[in-house]
């Protein structure tokens, strides 16, 4: 959930046809909740690099934080990327 609140957080901002994919995780799981809470996830971003950017991430239920670290993605365009990706494919 916190990955996707990042990705969420800039689409609105991106150039049209790029994405953002990630590049790295870092998360603390700190508490557990029942099946069927409410658990609402929140990014901020903190700083951007160029094609790369790094994001505050949190996860909550009520008053308790049940995660919280940062999240790392770039900004991609998906044709060239998918490209690169697949010429990494064994043959």
């Amino acid at each position: 959930m916190m990955e996707v609140a990042a990705a969420r957080a800039v689409q609105p901002l991106l150039a049209p046809g790029t994405i953002t994919v990630g590049t790295r995780i870092e998360v603390d799981h700190l508490k557990a909740v029942a099946a069927g809470a409410r658990v609402v996830a929140t990014a901020t971003l903190e700083k951007s690099d160029g094609r790369f950017l790094a994001f505050s991430v949190q996860a909550r239920s009520g008053e308790h934080i049940l995660g919280r670290g940062r999240v790392f993605r770039a900004i991609v365009e998906p044709k060239s990327f998918r490209q690169k990706a697949d010429s990494r494919a064994p043959a």
